[in-house]
Order: C-alpha cells, then sequence, then structure tokens
C-alpha cells in the first residue's frame, strides 16, 4: 500500500541528500602519488560526506529517524522564520545526532565572481531555548559563503530535546 504522493522540489531533494550524508569511517582521500591526505567534515575533500539513504530517509524496519521537512518556503530581505522540532522516542529509536539542512538556489553570478550570494541566507540551531548556537557546515559563525548549510550535533540529542531552527 501507497502513501499520499508528494512532489519535492530540487531544493529539497538536495537538502534530505545531504542532510544523511555521514562522514563517519571516512579517514582520508588517497591522492595517488602524494599518499592518503587526512580529512575532516565540510573540507574540498569529502564536504558533506558520503550519501546514506538509511540516515536521508525513513525505511520502515530499516531506518531509525524522524524527519520534518519545510518546502518552498520564502522569506523576504531582512525577515527571519524559525521551526521548531522535538526529539521524540517514544517509538524505541535511538538514534543520538540531530541535523538541520537549508538549501536554496541561487541565479549564476558574474563569471568573474568568487563569492557573491545574491541571496545570503543564514542558519543556525538552539536547543531548548540556551543561548548557545549551533552555526553551519563545522564553522563557529555564519556562513557566507554555501547555498547549502547543514548543523550537525552528532550526539547528547535525548528525548523531548526541542531543537529551534533558525533562518
Amino acid at each position: 500500500k501507497s502513501g499520499p504522493s508528494i512532489s519535492p522540489s530540487p531544493a529539497l531533494v538536495k537538502a534530505v541528500i545531504l542532510n544523511g550524508a555521514q562522514t563517519a569511517g571516512i579517514e582520508g582521500v588517497d591522492n595517488l602519488d602524494l599518499g592518503i591526505a587526512a580529512v575532516k567534515p565540510y573540507d574540498g575533500n569529502i564536504g558533506f560526506g558520503q550519501i546514506d539513504l538509511l540516515t536521508s530517509l525513513y525505511i520502515k524496519g530499516k531506518s531509525c529517524g524522524q524527519t520534518q521537512i519545510w518546502d518552498r518556503q520564502t522569506i523576504e530581505d531582512g525577515e527571519s522564520m524559525t521551526f521548531t522540532a522535538t526529539i521524540d522516542r517514544s517509538n524505541g529509536c535511538d538514534f543520538e545526532a540531530f541535523t538541520a539542512t537549508l538549501v536554496w538556489f541561487e541565479p549564476a553570478s558574474a563569471t568573474y565572481c568568487n563569492k557573491c550570494l545574491l541571496n545570503d541566507l543564514d542558519l543556525y540551531v538552539t536547543k531548548n531555548g540556551d543561548d548557545l548556537k549551533y552555526y553551519p557546515n563545522g564553522r563557529s559563525t555564519k556562513d557566507s559563503v554555501n547555498t547549502v548549510e547543514r548543523v550537525t550535533l552528532g550526539s547528547g540529542v535525548v528525548d523531548d530535546d526541542v531543537f529551534t531552527i533558525h533562518v
């Protein structure tokens, strides 16, 4: 039996795939004659990591994840939006990570432009109403370069944690 169909935007498809990408277990990249180069999440070698559909999508009997999706949202210049996600482990899910991913598409920039976002959206996450801000892409401040921003909290996520996603 199938459920209701959806028509996801291209940005949502990209967000789902990147949101579940994993870097665990990637120890380096082979640079042929130069040997193995060390890597870390969000660097130029592994970026968001390997695609992993079990952590990107809920697959009954195969994965243990909770997903909330906001698609085709519009935000005006100078405006901010917040979204809330509450961890619910009542179904037995013990997955310890929390991720939030923001994706948008830009019109093409001039060919000579190196860092030219026309729409510089910013993502950060707070947990349980605390003042501590979790910034995207391994940074300690906002990301003004990328059109994909992901906040990952790899551990310490417990039942009833409330995450506020700020855009």
